[in-house]
């Protein structure tokens, strides 16, 4: 009898370091698969953005911590653009789509809303004043988790919000936790870190009149434009690949699909 439950122990953590590996590889796989172009710059936006959110709905907080270290770990070697484009903080979009999609998932949506408004707010602190010039940029990253924790609550005293509907919101803030994480780090990388001449693009920003319109042009154009492609990915989320991954989890072991929800 003991021998047995042992031997089952030891089961549960095969099948547990299995989902871990599991969830990553795909998280990985979705980071390399192109889904459009970066509005007015070099390099494009992949599936990745879905990562975070099906980290942080399939794997309870402390495995998908451990997953998120293994693809931050990754990323650089199997997909460089994203570095160059985000620099040192290419973890970024991949770890505020994390946070919020579980806090989102396993915690309250409240928390998740706060990490979005905190990260709103580094945004603008980070472009300064070049944000009075396009502020509609940010209008999309609060409507969608307002919308999200507007409709949970109106369910949640309705009736019993079901995982369906806690996946889905998850899936929502991860998507828009990452655009955030990723406009933050590449404003940091292309504001601050990337000189010219030792003068920081920020200040030539500030001087230099026909690089300020051709920035503040690109960033307005995004802001019309980037609603659709992240409305697009999270419909692929819903639609496509979180009932893959369910399926896929419930075929490999229904017991532990459910410890890990």
């Amino acid at each position: 009898m003991k021998y047995s439950v042992v031997n089952k122990d030891m089961n549960n953590e095969v099948k547990s370091v299995a989902s871990i590996i599991t969830i990553a590889a795909v998280s990985l796989f979705l980071s390399i698969i192109p889904a459009f172009p970066i509005v007015g710059f070099s390099g494009v936006i992949t599936l990745g953005a879905l990562s975070g959110s099906l980290i942080g709905i399939f794997l309870k907080p402390r495995k998908g911590f451990i997953a998120v270290l293994i693809v931050a770990v990754l990323t650089p070697i199997l997909n460089p653009g994203i570095v160059s484009i985000l620099g040192y903080f290419y973890f970024l979009p991949l770890l505020l789509s994390w946070l919020s999609s579980t806090l989102s998932f396993y915690k309250s949506l409240i928390y998740s809303f706060t990490i979005i408004l905190a990260s709103i707010v580094i945004l603008v602190i980070v472009h300064g004043k070049l944000i009075t010039h396009y502020p509609q940029y940010l209008v999309y990253d609060l409507l969608m988790p307002f919308i999200t924790l507007l409709a949970y609550y109106i369910f949640y005293f309705k009736n019993a919000v079901t995982i369906q509907l806690r996946s889905i919101g998850a899936l929502i803030n991860g998507v828009i936790g990452d655009h955030l994480g990723g406009s933050i780090a590449f404003s940091i990388n292309y504001l601050y870190l990337m000189t010219n001449n030792s003068v920081s693009n920020i200040v030539k920003l500030l001087q230099d009149q026909a690089a300020l319109s051709k920035w503040v042009t690109a960033w307005s154009t995004a802001a019309c434009i980037y609603p659709v492609e992240r409305t697009i990915i999270i419909i692929i989320g819903i639609f496509i690949v979180m009932p893959t991954i369910a399926a896929w989890l419930k075929f490999f072991d229904y017991k532990t699909y459910i410890e890990l929800r």
